[in-house]
């Protein structure tokens, strides 16, 4: 009994040691990184460098990588050092994580995908210590950012609406939304909310128009698959589908490609090769398409006219673009 007992207080002892040697490691690499921002932006090559900016994103692929490359062409030209901090899946920084760093090494400003609430008290952090905000993608009212930049995303899902009434000639609208959750925490941006506001204002001139169901998907193109195929074959009498990002465009276009003398409507987000493929094919009926080079470019032309001036456009809307089997031919 003495040996049991003893063999269980060498196993939590062990436990608790492996744990705090976890601790200190990360607490290392959080160090690491930030003498490595510090140690940057106090050895920038240019000494002339009027600005230090953060650009703060999750990364979603061609998509941010294209936002990512419009800040960095717009200051290219000027004295201005911009840093990219891309949070990746497979990263052990998030975004708020690297909000706090970009804090902590007295960036001049700071551009952030506004995604989560949880940034709210970190944009207050920023605005108590004069370092100016502006959000972009999706915006979060209420906070002390000097601008939004990104699409007016209620007139995005309005636009797909009125489409989606036109091209069902059927009086009974039995429609279907898939929109995308980024968060951990089941959150939705405000951004994918105003979308489906948009949406509903449009088809509510349709008396008989009735949203079937909304359901929501991991940003995975295999969860976003599942989630399309379990929704048609639940509810066999939708006749339209919105989807509210490229990744559930293409996975609602993928399962219908597959599925003989399917009538479905689908409109949706993207302008990729896929979805072009798709659109071209008619199982895609439209697409919402945004420039995210010109997001970029934006975001940093207003922080740098807050920077030197300090004017500033609270609301910047970027330019909406519908892709249609019409406009590929």
């Amino acid at each position: 009994m003495k040996k049991i007992k003893n063999i269980f207080i060498f196993t939590i002892i062990l436990i608790i040691s492996l744990l705090i040697i976890a601790l200190n490691f990360l607490m290392i690499d959080n160090l690491n990184l930030l003498n490595t921002l510090l140690y940057q932006d106090n050895h920038n090559p240019d000494q002339n460098t009027k600005y230090r900016i953060a650009l703060v994103y999750k990364d979603t692929g061609l998509f941010t990588d294209s936002l990512s490359q419009g800040a960095i062409e717009t200051v290219s030209k000027r004295n201005i050092y911009l840093k990219p901090f891309s949070s990746k899946p497979t990263d052990q920084f998030s975004v708020n994580d690297y909000f706090k760093l970009a804090l902590s090494a007295k960036y001049d400003g700071i551009i952030v995908d506004g995604e989560s609430p949880d940034l709210l008290p970190l944009i207050k952090q920023a605005h108590q210590t004069k370092i100016p905000v502006v959000i972009i993608l999706s915006d979060l009212p209420g906070s002390d950012r000097i601008s939004y930049v990104g699409v007016d995303n209620y007139r995005a899902g309005f636009i797909i609406g009125r489409e989606m009434l036109k091209k069902i000639p059927d009086p009974d609208l039995r429609l279907a939304i898939i929109s995308t959750d980024f968060t951990t925490d089941n959150y939705t941006p405000s951004a994918e909310y105003l979308k489906i506001f948009g949406f509903k204002e449009a088809i509510s001139a349709i008396p008989n128009a009735e949203i079937i169901t909304w359901e929501k998907t991991k940003p995975s193109m295999l969860d976003a698959l599942q989630i399309t195929s379990e929704l048609i074959a639940k509810y066999p009498e939708i006749n339209g589908i919105f989807t509210t990002q490229t990744v559930t465009t293409l996975a609602a276009a993928t399962v219908l490609s597959n599925i003989k003398e399917q009538d479905i409507i689908l409109i949706g987000y993207g302008d990729n090769g896929d979805i072009k493929h798709y659109i071209a094919r008619g199982i895609i009926n439209a697409a919402i398409t945004i420039n995210p080079h010109q997001i970029g470019s934006n975001a940093v032309m207003e922080l740098i006219s807050y920077l030197a001036e300090k004017k500033v456009n609270l609301y910047r809307s970027i330019e909406i673009n519908f892709l249609t089997p019409e406009e590929l031919k």
